[in-house]
């Protein structure tokens, strides 16, 4: 139904108002599932002209989809958070590898964005460094060697201690919020 409403009506406000929002410690935190957006290709005019040149040139039909739902949700979330009056096509975004995202018009403002399938969550803080990760709960077979590779002794012998079904979960859990630091401190992973 929701899907359906949003084609008919397709415009920012409609797109937007799915956005979940919360505000914590002088952070604004939105989420969204992109699930009621309608397919890739109507969004597409959402999109800046170099992110639709990028998504044009991305093959996969799923990673396509992907990118675009990721970007549109990074504009809306800009735009209103910061309270900008640009269409979202026209908000000034920029990602640079390794480096947190940023919008020239909040220099001032740290954002983060994480998605993961058609979830994606978002925030921004003009106080304080902030980052965000999300991650679908899924089994990792090799968690207690990605252990070993990337995290503490303390980390990896705690996920040794548990029962094999409740390691990947744990995994994720811990990868998740080592992500969110790193964004924080904007050096990527």
């Amino acid at each position: 139904m929701v899907a359906k409403r949003i084609g008919e009506n397709l415009n920012e406000l409609a797109l937007a108002a799915g956005l979940s929002w919360q505000h914590h410690l002088g952070a604004a935190v939105a989420s969204l599932d992109t699930s009621a957006w309608p397919e890739a290709p109507m969004l597409l005019p959402f999109l800046s002209q170099a992110e639709r040149a990028q998504a044009s040139e991305i093959l996969s039909p799923d990673e396509h989809d992907h990118f675009v739902r990721r970007r549109l949700f990074q504009r809306l979330f800009t735009k209103h958070s910061l309270g900008l009056s640009e269409s979202v096509c026209e908000v000034p975004l920029l990602h640079e590898r390794d480096k947190r995202p940023r919008c020239p018009l909040a220099t001032d403002c740290c954002l983060s964005f994480s998605s993961a399938g058609r979830y994606a969550i978002a925030a921004a803080s003009r106080h304080s460094t902030i980052g965000v990760d999300i991650e679908r709960l899924r089994p990792i077979p090799d968690a207690l060697g990605l252990a070993n590779r990337f995290f503490g002794r303390n980390e990896t012998a705690r996920l040794e201690s548990m029962p094999a079904l409740e390691q990947s979960e744990m995994f994720i859990r811990l990868w998740s919020a080592k992500e969110a630091s790193l964004k924080a401190l904007g050096t990527g992973v």
